[in-house]
């Protein structure tokens, strides 16, 4: 185990040795320095992780120590013992980044009290940036994966607009990785160290949703017992990302459209703005210009969300990334299991191929997982990929060739008959049937709506 490597600075040879023995412990390696000059030269020559020092000191006094400490090594950290005369001095010390201080007489207790909540207060902040930089790594654009053309013309552009503040709408089918996206922009804007909030529009009734986003007053209505923080305020100096946007109702549109506008919001209940400063990024899977000509979203918003749009194209159109995410998500779920599966064979990628994917890349993933979680061998192999068999490939549904559609109604057909499948083949239940298609509940109850499907028949 790495010891607590700790500075004791005293001038007073007698209080130096009672503050080495007071934090004597097993995982504390302590040195003493009888002034500022020996401490300066004790720190350029090893690291510590925190320095005690008295204030008052001949030569070097202890709040000229801590400025230069600072300087030299901003990660140290710093606690300065003072008399009740000097508090002034110390207070100004805290400013410039002293940890805490502490007022003579205090007892060893005290002390260990103190110097205990300065490590795990660095515990906590080294923790926390392992964690910032596990994320920046998850969500670095090198980890978005694709051969197709049109992906890598979308990488350029999020490459080049992930500095700015530019409002984003990201458009395509569920599970295209609209928020995979939306994440590597935030993790790679100067926005990175603070909040990404996401929002899902579809998972709320539109009540709650306005709540959900701008947040009430305690008393504001029946059940307001108290105060609420809308995501709108949470995620202020960092990203909201508004997943599902096409849901929102017109009222919320407009408060939402004056909140982007005015950069201002108000809680339900309040009357005083509040001033925010986000990055907003919307995604959807309609296309919202049919919605606007439709009179179902306003045109304003929609000018408003759209400065730059991205449209993520469906794995069904570029499916030769398919064998790269295979093997990526393979190596993911390989690592999470601990299970030595090592690559898919030729068989797996070509059964891959042939698929068309209505679940888009999250279902992808869904099989690769369940494939690793159930295979017996090293490899995975055509017969290991559960789900998507001939009877579960849209493609194999019909055997006549149909030149009199259009793309769009063949596809609505394919859909309709690949929901109608697993309908059948679940005996109706729609949550294992989102399962499978890698779908939500929600965008498969608004699916089957669409294609008139209705689970109770196939019970």
């Amino acid at each position: 185990m790495l010891k607590q490597e700790v500075l004791i600075v005293e001038d007073e040879d007698i209080q130096r040795r009672q503050l080495a023995r007071a934090l004597h412990r097993d995982d504390r390696s302590i040195i003493e320095a009888g002034s500022g000059e020996e401490a300066l030269k004790l720190i350029a020559a090893q690291r510590f992780d925190l320095v005690i020092s008295d204030l008052k000191m001949p030569g070097i006094s202890g709040l000229e120590l801590v400025k230069r400490i600072k300087n030299a090594c901003p990660h140290t950290s710093l606690l300065l013992i003072t008399a009740h005369g000097t508090v002034d001095s110390a207070i100004e010390a805290m400013k410039i980044g002293v940890e805490d201080y502490l007022t003579k007489p205090f007892g060893s207790e005290e002390l260990n009290l103190v110097v205990d909540r300065i490590f795990e207060k660095r515990d906590l902040l080294a923790e926390n940036i392992l964690l910032r930089e596990q994320l920046e790594s998850q969500f670095s654009f090198s980890n978005i994966i694709s051969k197709n053309h049109e992906m890598k013309r979308i990488f350029r552009t999020i490459t080049s607009i992930a500095p700015t503040d530019s409002t984003i709408l990201i458009q395509g089918e569920t599970g295209t990785g609209k928020e995979l996206i939306a994440k590597a922009i935030h993790f790679n804007s100067p926005r990175s160290d603070k909040r990404f909030v996401a929002v899902d529009c579809g998972a709320l009734p539109d009540t709650l949703l306005e709540t959900e986003l701008f947040g009430h007053e305690k008393g504001a209505f029946t059940s307001a017992v108290v105060r609420r923080i809308g995501k709108l305020e949470y995620a202020d100096s960092g990203t909201l990302f508004l997943d599902e946007v096409s849901n929102m109702s017109a009222a919320t549109q407009v408060k939402l459209l004056r909140a982007l506008e005015e950069r201002q919001i108000y809680r339900v209940g309040k009357n005083e703005p509040i001033r925010v400063d986000i990055r907003l990024i919307a995604a959807t899977n309609a296309d919202l210009r049919k919605l606007v000509s439709e009179g179902k979203f306003r045109d304003d918003l929609y000018y408003r969300l759209g400065v730059i749009p991205i449209t993520i194209p469906p794995l069904r159109d570029r499916l030769e990334d398919v064998p790269l995410l295979a093997r990526h998500f393979l190596k993911i779920y390989r690592d999470r299991t601990g299970k030595a599966v090592n690559d898919i064979t030729h068989a797996a990628i070509r059964k891959l191929m042939t698929y068309l994917w209505p679940g888009n890349v999250r279902e992808l993933e869904n099989v690769i997982e369940r494939a690793v979680a159930t295979v017996a061998g090293n490899c995975i192999d055509a017969d290991d990929l559960l789900g998507i068999g001939k009877a579960d490939t849209p493609a194999s549904s019909s055997t006549e060739f149909q030149s009199d559609v259009s793309l769009s109604e063949k596809l609505a057909g394919t859909e309709k008959d690949y929901l109608a499948d697993l309908l059948k083949r679940f005996g109706g239940r729609t949550d294992l049937v989102a399962e499978k298609s890698g779908l939500s509940l929600r965008t498969l109850q608004r699916k089957l709506r669409t294609h008139r499907l209705k689970s109770d028949d196939f019970r």
